[in-house]
């Protein structure tokens, strides 16, 4: 039996009502009971998409029979070291590690927009450098993708978390199917992973302790040149629509090009938001024209990885194939530079930076010191792109530069020789600005399209969305994210969301917008994170008295300016002095997604005792707000007050639905509290009025 005294029931500070044991928040009035405290929400995590990774050393145990630990460690080691070093290539973290293999999560702690793809490379590259290792090892991987909670509380190691959900699970039980040299995948790592993997069905499988037979595929490879964007044209793309004055200043720039001035231009705006829809239409018009169009995609796993996009850029000019031998690949470039005809062409930096095999280059370029070989390194690409662009104009696109490596950037930054007609088009997202001090870059930026637009790009795009109230409510969601719009139709036309009456209800936010939206959360400061999540929980627009009063105990200035913060981010958008909005809803949806289910009830306590504080002398004005957001904080005395007044007034104007849906919430307050006969008139007076 435990020695451990209960703690004492403390008084309400607001209301005097007496606090049951333990508890954070008065039942009564909904203001915190200990404030001093850590909030629920900073102590306990939150809701993430992520992907699992199970992966371990088949037959570990038979390798190691007889020996001692040491002896154990020399020979498992190498290959676990192989296996943390894949994870941390492509942004994934270690959670567990075990003698013989790691549980890694992709999509934590920060949350990422290609989170399954970055676990698919980081799976195929421990099977590849165990297969090349000394040791020959085999591997077994599972991978499993989903909604996942994770938590620091309780846990004092950094950068470990408690991660719990059925997730874990199936990339567990994934893993134990597989193969030797072999991963193992479910459907939603599949789809999250987009069109550059490749799988093997294997059709549904029974797993235990799934009720459901679950798809399994293996994973087999992956399509180095294939981006999301590239599945969208193949595809079929929708019409470019409210782009036609971008799509002018575009087309005057490279008249000018074609006059002989070479140019650079960055096409901005958040995700989502048509940059590369407009980069495409506007480099097909220039290639049917004669143009040579050379492009490159930075990756958002290779900001860290030097000279991967300058890589990218090269294998697109010359046309490499990745599924031809690299000695083939290293003697078709020769032949091609030997065309060119410059002698300041380094092949040794050339074929450096595509990693290629030096062969009869390798001794002249190691006689170089690192100064002379950054130089060699500046000519080569600058040489290169001239004689491409003196031959005929040409467009260097970069997509999504923000991700680009510093080192790749600087090789970039040359200014052109006179005579060269080279454009450079570059797309990012407007929180990132280069620094480029070899041409000045002129800078097209892209806003939401209009909701005519909208609703154009809907009918042409969608015809198969037939009822106008849905259509109407797509384009309401989207905002004029043309993205946006479009992943929201396409789940519609794949998913049923219509009950047994034939009404449709609101359809779920695709994976694919959540961890766009997830990854640009993530990207705020703590203390800005915390004021969107309250905000979210108010509703996509909100009160800023009532939001300011929920963080009282910060100062008016600091909340002000955190406030301009998030309005200059995007994030947030002020109407008036009073009221503030998100900037689209779907950052106002994810937000709240995310809150797990004690968080969400602490936060709606907050927001009703911050309504009781900031409006006492008129608490029946707002009685339906206190409702909603006291039924979702279990503040059930201020519910109950709150749903009598509420119902009686919806019962007198006729709203005998909604006044039913109100008295319900007070009958589920009555029950939550102690029995009196005050109580019992209190339940029994909204059946009278219902």
């Amino acid at each position: 039996m435990s020695n451990t005294p209960s703690p004492e029931p403390s008084c309400c500070p607001r209301c005097a009502k007496l606090a049951r044991a333990r508890a954070r928040f008065c039942d009564a009035c909904g203001t915190p009971l200990h404030p001093g405290e850590t909030s629920h929400s900073d102590r306990e995590g939150e809701l993430k998409h992520v992907t699992v990774m199970f992966a371990d050393i088949v037959n570990s145990t038979d390798l190691v029979a007889g020996l001692s630990p040491d002896d154990a460690e020399a020979i498992l080691n190498p290959t676990v070291t192989i296996m943390l070093d894949a994870v941390q290539a492509f942004g994934g973290i270690v959670n567990q590690l075990r003698g013989d293999g790691v549980l890694a999560l992709f999509g934590a702690p920060q949350s990422q927009e290609d989170y399954a793809l970055r676990a698919c490379f980081a799976a195929l590259r421990m099977h590849e450098r165990t297969r090349s290792s000394e040791q020959r090892m085999s591997l077994r991987v599972g991978l499993a993708s989903g909604l996942t909670f994770l938590s620091t509380t309780g846990i004092s190691i950094a950068g470990v978390y408690g991660a719990f959900g059925s997730t874990l699970h199936l990339a567990s039980r994934l893993q134990s199917m597989a193969h030797p040299d072999s991963t193992l995948c479910d459907a939603s790592t599949r789809v999250a992973a987009g069109p550059s993997v490749e799988f093997t069905s294997l059709g549904q499988k029974a797993l235990r302790g799934f009720s459901n037979q679950q798809d399994v595929f293996v994973l087999t490879g992956v399509h180095h040149r294939i981006s999301r964007f590239s599945e969208a044209v193949s595809r079929g793309l929708s019409p470019l629509v409210g782009r036609d004055s971008e799509l002018a200043e575009l087309n005057k720039i490279a008249a000018r090009v074609l006059a002989g001035t070479s140019a650079a231009v960055s096409i901005t705006g958040e995700a989502g938001v048509g940059k590369s829809r407009l980069a495409w239409e506007f480099t097909e018009q220039l290639q049917a024209g004669g143009w040579r169009i050379v492009q490159a995609d930075a990756v958002s796993y290779g900001r860290d990885v030097p000279y991967q996009l300058i890589g990218s850029v090269l294998r697109s000019t010359f046309g490499i194939d990745p599924s031809i031998e690299p000695s083939a690949s290293a003697d078709g470039i020769r032949k091609q530079v030997a065309e060119i005809g410059d002698a300041t062409v380094h092949l040794g930096a050339l074929l450096s930076l595509l990693a290629l095999p030096l062969g009869e280059d390798a001794a002249a370029w190691d006689e170089l010191d690192p100064l002379h070989r950054g130089d060699a390194l500046r000519d080569t690409v600058r040489t290169l792109f001239n004689a491409i662009s003196s031959r005929r104009p040409a467009v260097l696109l970069l997509e999504d530069l923000q991700w680009g490596d510093e080192q790749s950037r600087r090789l970039l930054d040359f200014a052109p020789s006179s005579g060269c007609r080279l454009l450079l088009l570059a797309t990012r997202r407007p929180d990132f600005t280069p620094t480029m001090t070899g041409r000045a870059t002129s800078v097209i930026s892209l806003a939401a399209i209009s909701s005519s637009d909208t609703q154009r790009l809907m009918r042409e795009a969608f015809p198969g969305v037939a009822d106008e109230s849905l259509r109407q409510r797509l384009v309401a969601r989207s905002a004029g994210n043309p993205f946006f719009l479009e992943e929201l139709a396409r789940n519609v036309l794949a998913t049923d969301i219509s009950d047994d009456a034939g009404h449709t209800h609101q359809p779920e936010i695709p994976p694919t917008i959540q961890a766009v939206i997830a990854a640009r959360l993530d990207r705020l400061d703590a203390e800005h994170k915390r004021i969107v999540t309250a905000a979210a929980a108010l509703g996509n627009r909100f009160s800023l008295q009532i939001l300011r009063a929920v963080f009282d105990s910060r100062s008016d200035a600091s909340f002000r300016q955190s406030l301009r913060s998030l309005c200059g981010s995007g994030t947030l958008q002020q109407s008036d002095t009073d009221e503030a909005s998100f900037s689209h809803a779907l950052i106002q949806e994810v937000a709240y997604s995310r809150l797990p289910r004690g968080q969400r009830r602490d936060l709606h306590s907050q927001i009703v005792a911050a309504l009781l504080r900031i409006h006492s002398d008129r608490l029946d004005e707002h009685a339906e707000m206190i409702v909603y957001h006291a039924a979702l904080g279990e503040v059930w005395e201020e519910l109950l007050k709150a749903a009598v007044i509420a119902g009686r007034r919806a019962a007198g104007r006729s709203a005998y639905l909604e006044a039913s849906r109100i008295f319900d919430h007070g009958i589920t307050a009555c029950r939550h509290l102690p029995h009196s006969s005050d109580r019992l008139r209190s339940e029994i007076d909204p059946l009278r009025a219902a």
